[in-house]
């Protein structure tokens, strides 16, 4: 289902109901699956995102089946890499403070 290097957007909820999005490089497959217990699972590396799910290097597990579901859904994407990378610039941009906003002391 994915090869290394390949890219995914996730849609993302926390416990407080806060939306974001979030984006993961594939880093292994293959790997024992924690769900099936078969030897398809895939690790992923988060490249960030939006919302304070994003964390830059946070390592996942998951069962392609479930990503399979949560496509279906609407909640997962592929995209290229070129891709994730302009997602992960435009979240960057988006999330970092412009003149006149932030803290106010």
């Amino acid at each position: 289902m994915f090869n290394p290097g390949d890219c995914i957007k996730v849609k993302t909820k926390t416990l407080e109901d806060v939306f974001g999005e979030v984006v993961y490089r594939v880093e292994e497959v293959g790997l024992k699956c924690p769900e099936c217990k078969d030897n398809d699972a895939i690790k992923f590396v988060m490249l960030g995102g939006s919302g304070p799910a994003a964390r830059e290097g946070y390592p996942i597990v998951d069962c392609p089946k479930r990503i399979r579901q949560d496509m279906l859904k609407g909640i997962t994407q592929i995209l290229t890499p070129v891709q994730a990378l302009a997602a992960v610039k435009f979240y960057t941009n988006k999330n970092t403070p412009k003149p006149g906003q932030g803290v106010e002391s």
